[in-house]
């Protein structure tokens, strides 16, 4: 592992759900509502992650769901539940929140999506490194809810740390030209804060917070 990208250099386990092919989506991309897409774009990720073939996008999503004129201020987890099975996305949920549920779902191969208070999240000002949010949302809009998509886990140097697709890239990109978003690795205390912190604010707007997993079916 780079030690470059700022998580340290013993990598004593870790996992990563990847495919050989693309199935990034930068929300900022995606057209009408691009701000607010973040949930369009990690349901269209998963769909794409699940099954090669799968032409959903972004836009379709917000096209089916959203109609234009629509005041959009971003979507409820359970909304993101419903657009996967009507998608025919192969999906289940947990609702315990804690580094070794997550864990325990990547080890299965699964992948997961999780809304996050992104003030949880520290921002890292170093753009060279992948640790750490690199937008810094609370400075400039206070609370955000966001998603992500959880695809792997590394512990390095006694440190766990989630492996994420992010969707909020905004064409942004590593020197080496790799945008920003993707292999994006969070700190599992922030993480699971962030994600508890979301479930809280969520939960006194609906009853459904669990996290999404997403099916490994090969």
């Amino acid at each position: 592992m780079d030690p470059s990208w700022g998580l340290g250099t013993k990598v004593t386990r870790s996992v990563s759900n990847d495919r050989d092919y693309s199935w990034y989506v930068d929300q900022m991309t995606t057209g009408r509502n691009d701000i607010k897409n973040c949930g369009p774009s990690v349901v269209a990720m998963a769909s794409k992650w699940q099954d090669k073939n799968s032409t959903l996008k972004t836009r379709d999503i917000v096209d089916k769901y959203i109609p234009e004129g629509t005041s959009f201020a971003g979507v409820y987890q359970y909304t993101l539940y419903t657009w996967l099975k009507e998608n025919n996305v192969i999906i289940s949920s947990i609702s315990e929140i804690t580094e070794e549920s997550l864990i325990s779902e990547l080890d299965k191969g699964n992948i997961l999506i999780v809304g996050l208070d992104m003030k949880d999240i520290k921002y890292n000002p170093n753009t060279t490194q992948r640790v750490g949010e690199y937008f810094d949302f609370s400075m400039v809009y206070g609370k955000v809810s966001h998603y992500v998509i959880v695809k792997g886990y590394k512990e390095v140097d006694n440190t766990m740390y989630f492996e994420t697709y992010d969707p909020f890239s905004a064409s942004q990109t590593y020197s080496d030209g790799q945008i920003i978003g993707k292999d994006r690795y969070y700190a599992s205390d922030e993480f699971i804060k962030a994600i508890c912190e979301y479930k809280e604010y969520s939960s006194s707007y609906t009853d459904w917070t669990d996290v999404i997993v997403i099916k490994e079916t090969k």
